[in-house]
């Protein structure tokens, strides 16, 4: 084990555990399924892999300024369609144009067009011109918290040379 991994461990949990309060709190992180799988990628073992990686930059960038429009720009893909289709139904989304005899044809309706509208244009945290992070991440993972996590490891590993030193033994 490395000197400083419970300093790492303390850094990842503290920040895992505030940045899905702030989500939470903003309306981006609503079920316990969505929260458990950001604890697992978020999770640090000692190791983190090139999975990780690519998921939290997925993740950052989702949570932080949303998600881009699609590269061909065609209406929805059958994935996204239906992952709308029961988005619309727990949500309880209605037409506001129409009223519907059939709630299953309006929740179909209302997730072609939101997904359609999301390929064209993605769905990001913008004005027209300016895409602006939420703050959900950057807010806890940032220059002063990861200075903090460096001057931790460095007390820790000064701790540990210290601890040896005074336990080495000489003929």
């Amino acid at each position: 084990m490395l000197v400083f991994e419970k300093d790492i461990k303390k850094f990842y949990d503290s920040a895992t555990s505030d940045i899905i309060s702030a989500g939470k709190a903003k309306g981006q992180i609503k079920s316990d399924k969505v929260e458990k799988s950001f604890k697992q990628v978020f999770s640090y073992e000692g190791d983190v892999s090139k999975y990780q990686l690519l998921a939290w930059k997925f993740i950052v960038q989702a949570i932080e300024t949303g998600r881009g429009k699609t590269v061909n720009g065609n209406s929805g893909g059958k994935t996204l369609w239906q992952s709308l289709e029961s988005w619309v139904e727990r949500e309880n989304i209605k037409d506001k144009n129409r009223v519907w005899a059939n709630r299953e044809k309006e929740v179909k309706s209302l997730a072609y067009v939101i997904s359609r509208k999301i390929h064209k244009l993605g769905n990001t945290n913008s004005t027209q011109f300016i895409t602006r992070p939420t703050g959900t991440i950057t807010d806890f993972i940032n220059e002063k918290n990861i200075s903090e996590l460096l001057r931790n490891m460095g007390i820790s590993a000064k701790a540990q040379i210290i601890d040896e030193i005074k336990n080495l033994k000489f003929n």
